[in-house]
């Protein structure tokens, strides 16, 4: 129930992704390194959303390399329970994981310096957030907005702009 996609062959991850999804048969997706933006995924996982009748995408796991996550690349993913952000990973776009409902904990990359806005608005169920890394220069207006059982967060320590209603 995996798909691993190993290279930056995005028209075959493409197709990939998209005969996975037809079929409703897998849970983790899977990136090994090579592949080193993941905005050119950004219109595939935002496919997987609107189907939240079916438990598919619950797991990700992003290879050292990936240095953004995309705007809105996993939008919508409600099953989506964990994701790992490896380190390199330097800027998260705006709604990246908005509205992952079942998503409870994020640890954020050692290295990131820029969360755009509403990035994780609407994670109905995160509790936890916890920022590995001091290099976050800004958290855009709204990344946590409506983030009703969050509790508890670990801000870097340093000097961060934080946006409104962030």
């Amino acid at each position: 129930n995996q798909i691993l996609i190993q290279e930056n062959d995005f028209q075959q991850a493409y197709q990939q992704l998209t005969d996975a999804y037809a079929r409703c048969s897998f849970t983790d997706l899977l990136l090994e390194s090579g592949v080193d933006v993941l905005s050119t995924f950004t219109k595939v996982p935002i496919a997987f959303a609107y189907r939240s009748t079916s438990p598919l995408l619950t797991h990700v796991t992003l290879p050292n390399g990936i240095v953004e996550v995309g705007a809105s690349a996993f939008e919508y993913c409600e099953p989506l329970k964990s994701i790992y952000l490896p380190d390199t990973v330097l800027e998260i776009q705006s709604a990246a994981f908005g509205e992952c409902s079942n998503l409870e904990t994020i640890e954020l990359p050692k290295e990131l310096t820029y969360m755009g806005s509403d990035v994780f608005q609407w994670c109905s169920n995160l509790k936890t957030v916890n920022f590995r890394g001091n290099q976050v220069e800004l958290i855009a207006t709204g990344a946590f907005r409506a983030c009703s059982l969050l509790d508890h967060v670990i801000l870097p320590d340093r000097d961060t702009i934080v946006g409104r209603s962030a």
